[in-house]
């Protein structure tokens, strides 16, 4: 984190933006928080709030995504976009949902299909400043007929711009989706398809998809659990977290 600092420190003295692009994306594990409550409801030997709780699996150590969220919070202007992996879905979090100091983080999908996702790549277009404008997901569209035979078929999945009618890829534009899911049935089936990179995903519960909701702006213990617990339907009013 000092290592971090010390180069956005410097990139903001010489008016420079940056990406960031790391491998784990902070917050919560949406995936691993749901097999675990699932696991805990199985025992039956905790109430439903106190099993939710228990659930949940942070990706990062909290006291590091606390500094690290704080950091790029404070570098708002130099950090212009963030890319991650990991969970090998197509996937975004948003930092800063209540302040002005903004900043989002792209989850990129993944080449391997070991979680039955289609392998996947991103291709982002973006000005001269490295602010982003758009991006296209590609994937292999017959993962489950290719073989040393049968080639690839690779596909662009979707554009952002043309699939969320938006006119550019920023922190609003996914806000903006964010809310959606929570509020219009329609939208959340698209996000989760794209989510799982149009490969028929594995049964996910109701409340195992609002967990993995949750992940994107509710990236601490205290408002993960906010968001996610006690388990209701899905209503807009219920699911954001609360201040």
């Amino acid at each position: 984190m000092e290592w971090l600092e010390a180069n956005l420190a410097k990139a903001k003295a010489h008016n420079d933006k940056v990406w960031l692009m790391f491998h784990i994306p902070p917050g919560i594990d949406g995936y691993f928080t749901m097999l675990k409550f699932m696991s805990l409801f199985k025992e039956g030997t905790l109430s439903p709030e106190a099993m939710c709780s228990k659930a949940i699996v942070p990706m990062w150590a909290p006291a590091w995504t606390a500094e690290f969220d704080s950091l790029l919070q404070k570098y708002h202007t130099t950090v212009v976009a963030g890319f991650a992996g990991h969970t090998h879905t197509d996937d975004f979090r948003l930092i800063g949902m209540d302040s002005t100091e903004k900043v989002f983080i792209l989850v990129n999908p993944a080449i391997s299909p070991i979680y039955g996702q289609n392998p996947a790549f991103r291709v982002v277009n973006f000005w001269d400043d490295g602010t982003l404008t758009d991006q296209t997901t590609y994937y292999l569209a017959n993962l489950d007929s290719a073989s040393t035979t049968v080639p690839g078929e690779w596909r662009r999945e979707y554009t952002f711009s043309r699939q969320w009618k938006a006119a550019d890829l920023d922190f609003d534009s996914l806000e903006t989706i964010y809310n959606q899911v929570a509020s219009q049935p329609q939208v959340r089936n698209e996000w989760f398809k794209l989510y799982n990179v149009s490969h028929p995903p594995e049964h996910v519960p109701a409340e195992g998809l609002r967990g993995l909701y949750c992940v994107m702006s509710s990236l601490d213990v205290k408002s993960y659990e906010s968001c996610y617990c006690p388990m209701v339907p899905w209503n807009p009013r219920e699911i954001t977290p609360k201040p």
